[in-house]
């Protein structure tokens, strides 16, 4: 069965909207008759965030038995959902972290402060997470995180990927060797147990695709290449959670929220087509 949480995060960056995706991508799907009566649905809202939103998203998304599709809200809540799949399924967890940016500043590190800049760094316990874990918390080792279609990455953030030694496809080795062959090399490096989390921000996108998003970046993946990504994790039978976040329905023309939204729900339909 499938859980399906609404993030509506805004705090991990300055700027408001992202609270209102969840709400606006569920309308959608109600609208195209894509969810269920049987999916679990579980709403953390915006104000919680300011207290024990974060705490909440992680209990839920722990404590289930059903697999998990998070909608964000803004990349911070990629936090208690990975510890959540690592609390799960420990050494079996493989986190394929679709996004422009690397997200695994610290605070010390930060040139902005903003939290949906750092959802990475407690994942490999650099700084400690900004709620409770429960008892037995898994951290995970270098090898169960990989990035696709990074292009903007700060000076510290790159010295802690080449110290930590984690995987890395930027945006021009996806167009050189092309998504297909980037995706078997990291299918192949799968095993029977393994269990993967896609958390997908759509700033990987390039703005043609996903323009209502807080920090557009150019020369970015198409569509295909994004969805590619979620049907390749898919037919794998693996993908156990997935995040989908940072679109804000309150930047840009009327065409382009509609573009960005139609853009979110191409990239969900294969996951929710599995349930």
């Amino acid at each position: 069965m499938l859980s399906i949480i609404s993030g509506c995060c805004k705090i991990g960056q300055r700027l408001s909207g992202t609270e209102l995706g969840p709400a606006t991508i569920l309308k959608k799907l109600i609208d195209l008759k894509l969810l269920r009566e049987e999916y679990n649905l579980y709403h953390v809202p915006h104000h919680d965030f300011h207290d024990a939103g974060f705490q909440k998203l992680y209990n839920y998304s722990a404590q289930t038995k059903d697999d998990v599709l998070t909608l964000g809200g803004d990349h911070s809540i990629g936090l208690p959902t990975v510890l959540a799949s690592a609390y799960k399924w420990k050494h079996n967890t493989k986190v394929v972290w679709v996004d422009a940016h690397t997200d695994i500043n610290t605070f010390e590190s930060s040139p902005t402060g903003n939290l949906h800049g750092m959802p990475v760094s407690p994942l490999f316990s650099l700084m400690n997470p900004w709620f409770k874990t429960l008892d037995n918390q898994y951290y995970l080792n270098s090898s169960q995180l990989v990035y696709i279609g990074v292009r903007s990455i700060d000076k510290e953030e790159l010295k802690i990927i080449e110290q930590l030694g984690i995987k890395m496809f930027r945006n021009v080795d996806v167009f050189k060797r092309g998504i297909t062959d980037i995706l078997k090399e990291i299918v192949a490096e799968s095993n029977d147990q393994t269990c993967f989390h896609l958390s997908f921000d759509i700033d990987s996108l390039d703005r043609k695709y996903a323009p209502s998003t807080g920090t557009v970046e150019d020369h970015g993946l198409s569509l295909d290449n994004g969805l590619e990504i979620v049907h390749t994790l898919v037919d794998t039978g693996k993908l156990r959670s997935y995040d989908l976040v940072e679109y804000n329905p309150q930047i840009g023309s009327n065409e382009e929220k509609l573009l960005t939204l139609d853009t979110c729900i191409h990239l969900l339909q294969p996951y929710l087509a599995k349930y």
